[in-house]
């Protein structure tokens, strides 16, 4: 998504005079925008979005950076239809928390199937989101993925591994764990984790199941693996409690 610069003679300011037509004079800027840097394979999918979002009426909807947000995959995006994940998102887990609702969690790719992007998904008992997200990734990493969620009232606690390296014989995974505001799916703190008391250059995981990342007592309890870098054929199993404030 990521051409010649065209130089073009220079027009005189124009004058806005209202609310209504400085936000469609702004949409139809970043439908220009947009439109020169997308390939024409792509167009028809953002006009499409455009549509979805009434883009012109932008007072009743979103401010416009949200909306850039959303459609950059660097922000939430409210959804108001049946859940229909893309053909590049892969769901992790699925996990039911509470109020008829679900936790999606999961990454997407990029065309080639490749450069994984955390996704987390609130799912409604009435098969509707009600947002979703594009988390950041790890620091140090490439690619990352949500993989385990769990939620209390007011949050969701997401646990994200990331990959440092494509090749994998020397790539490292991190982990981190991510809590998100229930209701608007923005992030509030994370908090990288690691194995404990392993001072030698290793890599961690943790494995599929909602038995690996839980809520007791105030605590999320983290049950994963480690290997040394210098022997990855031999796993060690550990297990560490975050505070939910997820403050060290």
């Amino acid at each position: 998504m990521q051409h010649q610069r065209t130089i073009r003679p220079r027009r005189q300011p124009r004058v806005i005079r209202d609310q209504d037509e400085t936000d469609t004079h702004f949409a139809r800027m970043g439908s220009s925008l947009f439109h020169s840097l997308l390939g024409q394979h792509d167009r028809p999918y953002f006009d499409f979005y455009l549509r979805a979002l009434h883009w012109p009426d932008m007072k009743t909807t979103r401010p416009l950076t949200s909306v850039l947000a959303c459609l950059l995959g660097t922000g939430v995006c409210a959804a108001g239809t049946n859940v229909a994940l893309p053909a590049n998102v892969s769901l992790y887990a699925k996990p039911s928390i509470g109020a008829g609702q679900n936790c999606l969690a999961g990454a997407q790719t990029d065309d080639d199937g490749m450069n994984e992007k955390p996704v987390v998904y609130l799912e409604n008992s009435s098969g509707t989101a009600t947002w979703h997200v594009t988390l950041p990734s790890p620091t140090h990493t490439y690619q990352a993925r949500a993989t385990h969620c769990v939620g209390t009232p007011s949050t969701l606690y997401v646990l994200v591994q990331g990959d440092t390296q494509p090749e994998q014989t020397m790539s490292q995974t991190l982990l981190e764990i991510v809590a998100l505001n229930r209701s608007t799916g923005a992030v509030v703190t994370s908090m990288p984790i690691d194995a404990p008391n392993v001072s030698a250059a290793h890599t961690t995981w943790v494995d599929g199941g909602d038995q690996h990342f839980v809520l007791q007592d105030n605590r999320l309890i983290v049950t994963g693996k480690y290997a040394l870098l210098s022997d990855r054929d031999s796993s060690v199993d550990f297990s560490l409690k975050a505070p939910m404030n997820l403050h060290p």
